[in-house]
């Protein structure tokens, strides 16, 4: 069985709902993900050690990996909702972790059939979704987590405007009355991607959130490169772009900055960012946590421009210095939002730091805190054709050819320089008014990612996507004749151990990451939080490329940084 069938034979059985593999030069795609196989027991077997050497070695790693386990069970967090982590090392932690909410029976219920009748029920919807993440996750050694149970709540503490706020904002021509006013917004489940936030950031160099209605289309591509071409040193957050010669501004003036697809680096702006998301909730309309994202990614930008105004010694943007720099179209209650003039608001507010600030374009690396990526994701929730506008679902047969075209486009970032690489995700649901994901259905990546061979991440990404999804018969494309070994391992760095030294390799990365934490359990530095007034900071300022990641259940809004 060559390595492309056992990865796919290792893949169909696997049925568990996260996925830890690492993106370690010293571990092999194939046996990072399901332990090594034959080839790499025909190798340790060809080495011909002696049987005692043999014993030894296997003695060691069961004892290695029990002691990790011990310590895990003994020191691990029992609720990482509530567990602050004082200490981030992106030395020690996986380079990119992938995480998503999917509930039992909640996605399902957002499946849509197209014109074909595809799919046929919600769990076919879901299932092409997740194959293909978990295909994706094995082929570039990302770790993936899939969250099925919505253990998320606000504080009981919120509450809604009191004294002279709410005589204030009760006061407003427009206003509800002050018993509205008056109460907390209410949770739902969009707020639970902060809490996993706080969970997986800690221990990761970058975290990617992606909602459960998107999927990788370039499949060649890894996040790591991605990121590593749209985010400089400085950037905290990447996001997502559909227009590759807009700016900022114009990104919100053509459509809207989606939520469903951003990436956040370890490093104190980026827990910056979730934390003051997080402190929003008030203030965001209920079920629309994107409402507040907005407001958080000009924040960002506002802050940032603050601290170019006060001089080249001025501190970084996330400090409590800057606290008073907030978005003008924030409202005081979650009832005075109105979405549309508010997202006039940002979009004037986007445009007026254009022309005196001096932001970038889209996909420059700058030293703005965030990065606004067109290679990373692209929306093909519905397609407008050239000169028809919508009305091709009218008569899919006579538009179906521009409706492709106008897809293609999109995947190769129509406007963007040439020789640029395809949109790695594309966000897009389900039904007849959703024509991507009809043609994604009739091309080869299904079947693809269900057997997921080892050669996807070593092909050319818009050759590939031009030949299994946007070819005029895809499922007779074949792909190149690969020496798979020589080529993956000439693209990605070198030959990797298998087997045994992977799984030793990273229960050692276990071991140290969960005896520096107890180390900080001893010397007092564990779960230090930051409280209002921002007592404790200077402790954790102190450690090394170290900063806080407070816990988000019990800041109560107001906003501390490191």
């Amino acid at each position: 069985m060559d390595c492309g069938s056992a990865l796919g034979a290792r893949l169909a059985a696997n049925d568990r709902d996260s996925i830890w593999t690492h993106d370690d030069d010293q571990c092999d795609e194939t046996s990072a993900f399901v332990g090594g196989g034959d080839s790499a027991r025909r190798r340790f077997d060809e080495q011909r050690w002696p049987r005692l050497a043999r014993s030894c070695a296997a003695l060691l790693a069961g004892g290695v990996a029990a002691l990790a386990v011990g310590l895990v069970l003994a020191y691990g967090t029992s609720d990482a909702r509530l567990d602050s982590v004082a200490l981030q090392s992106p030395t020690l932690a996986t380079a990119v972790t992938i995480i998503t909410f999917s509930p039992p029976g909640h996605a399902a219920k957002q499946m849509r059939k197209d014109r074909s009748g595809w799919p046929r029920s919600g769990e076919e919807g879901v299932r092409a979704y997740e194959e293909n993440w978990r295909c994706y996750a094995a082929l570039h050694g990302h770790s993936l987590f899939i969250e099925r149970q919505d253990t998320g709540a606000f504080p009981s503490s919120d509450t809604g405007l009191r004294g002279a706020e709410l005589a204030h904002a009760a006061a407003q021509p427009g206003a509800p009355n002050m018993s509205v006013l008056s109460q907390p917004n209410k949770y739902t489940p969009h707020w639970m991607r902060l809490l996993l936030f706080e969970r997986f950031l800690p221990h990761a160099s970058w975290v990617v959130w992606i909602d459960a209605d998107a999927l990788f289309l370039s499949l060649p591509n890894s996040l790591s490169s991605v990121l590593d071409r749209a985010a400089g040193p400085a950037n905290d957050l990447v996001v997502f772009a559909n227009f590759a010669s807009q700016d900022p501004s114009g990104e919100f003036e053509r459509s809207v900055l989606c939520s469903c697809v951003f990436a956040v680096r370890n490093t104190p702006g980026g827990f910056w960012f979730i934390r003051r998301w997080w402190a929003l909730r008030g203030k965001a309309p209920p079920a629309n946590d994107q409402s507040a994202f907005h407001h958080v990614v000009l924040e960002m930008h506002l802050r940032y421009a603050a601290s170019l105004s006060a001089g080249p010694s001025a501190p970084p943007w996330h400090v409590r210095i800057y606290d008073s720099t907030i978005s003008p179209c924030l409202h005081a209650h979650w009832a005075l939002t109105e979405a549309k003039p508010d997202l006039r608001c940002i979009t004037f507010a986007f445009k007026r730091l254009s022309s005196h600030g001096g932001l970038p374009a889209l996909d420059q690396r700058t030293a703005w805190p965030v990065a606004w990526s067109t290679e990373l994701a692209g929306q093909f929730l519905t397609t407008n054709v050239a000169g028809v506008g919508a009305s091709w679902v009218r008569n899919l047969t006579r538009w179906w050819p521009l409706v492709e075209k106008t897809i293609g486009n999109n995947i190769f970032r129509e406007g963007a320089p040439a020789g640029s690489e395809p949109r790695l995700i594309a966000h897009s649901k389900t039904g007849f008014t959703s024509p991507f994901m009809t043609m994604y259905h009739r091309s080869l990546l299904p079947t693809l990612v269900r057997e997921c061979p080892a050669f996807l991440g070593c092909l050319d990404a818009s050759q590939f996507l031009k030949g299994a999804f946007l070819g005029r018969t895809p499922q007779a494309w074949r792909p190149p004749i690969l020496n798979t070994t020589a080529q993956c391992n000439g693209r990605r760095g070198g030959a990797r151990l298998r087997g045994v030294w992977c799984r030793l390799a990273a229960a050692c990365r276990v071991l140290t990451h969960v005896g520096v934490e107890w180390l900080l359990r001893l010397l007092g530095l564990r779960g230090l939080e930051l409280d209002a007034a921002g007592r404790g900071a200077g402790a954790i300022e102190s450690l090394p490329a170290a900063s806080a990641a407070v816990s988000l259940r019990q800041s109560s809004g107001a906003v501390t940084s490191t």
